[in-house]
């Protein structure tokens, strides 16, 4: 299907990379829907910003059956998180995701498919983190520019825009490093077919956490994992 997309990632010098993202719309229809995905995970896992105002997070059919579908007992469907379209954070502002990559997750070195075509922002400090966040905005939206250009020191990646012409952007800003340490600990899962020793033979380990924010947004923490000799 025609589309109109961003696809982007954070790079430093040495060439490592973070995980790279897809932020599209699909162009024929005339829906006015907005997608994101992690392009590492292939399709597997994506959010959906429906015009309806009906949101969520989901594995695809295919994948929740084959894989997902009574290993990890805590999904009963498919859908990881539903929520309501947020409240403007402006008039005529709306931002959905902010996704967070710690300067110490910028550590992959994994093949990326046409590099060329992702926009790639640069690393943060030590000690700091790189917060993109995805907006919306009305076609009467007040910004100089792109969201949050004057108030926060935004800089911008890339926008399209839908078929109800509202404008969808990806922009960034540098922030000091969250605390992750009080996040609490979980029980790991696997897919089906897949064990703790294919865990460890693998390279580049990352792990994406989820969350929510007071202003109704969703987070993505976008990490590397480190694993444990114990």
């Amino acid at each position: 299907m025609p589309q109109r997309s961003i696809r982007f990632g954070v790079r430093n010098s040495e060439s490592l990379h973070s995980a790279t993202w897809k932020l599209w719309t699909e162009t024929s229809g005339g829906h006015s829907e907005i997608y994101l995905a992690c392009r590492a995970l292939g399709g597997n896992l994506k959010a959906s910003m429906h015009q309806s105002g009906n949101w969520h997070i989901a594995f695809s059919k295919i994948t929740f059956e084959e894989k997902v579908e009574g290993a990890v007992p805590s999904l009963d469907s498919r859908f990881v998180d539903k929520w309501p379209r947020p409240s403007e954070i402006a008039e005529g502002v709306t931002l959905a995701f902010r996704i967070v990559t710690p300067e110490t997750a910028v550590s992959s070195n994994s093949e990326v498919k046409n590099p060329e075509k992702v926009v790639w922002v640069s690393t943060p400090q030590d000690g700091e983190a790189l917060e993109i966040y995805i907006c919306i905005t009305t076609p009467g939206a007040k910004i100089s520019e792109w969201p949050c250009k004057d108030s926060m020191g935004t800089e911008l990646i890339g926008s399209f825009q839908l078929n109800n012409d509202d404008t969808v952007w990806a922009v960034s800003k540098t922030i000091d490093c969250p605390d992750l340490s009080k996040l609490g600990t979980g029980t790991g899962r696997f897919f089906k077919g897949k064990s703790k020793s294919d865990l460890l033979e693998s390279g580049n380990l990352r792990a994406l956490v989820f969350g929510d924010n007071p202003d109704g947004s969703r987070i993505i923490y976008d990490t590397a994992v480190k694993l444990s000799t114990s």
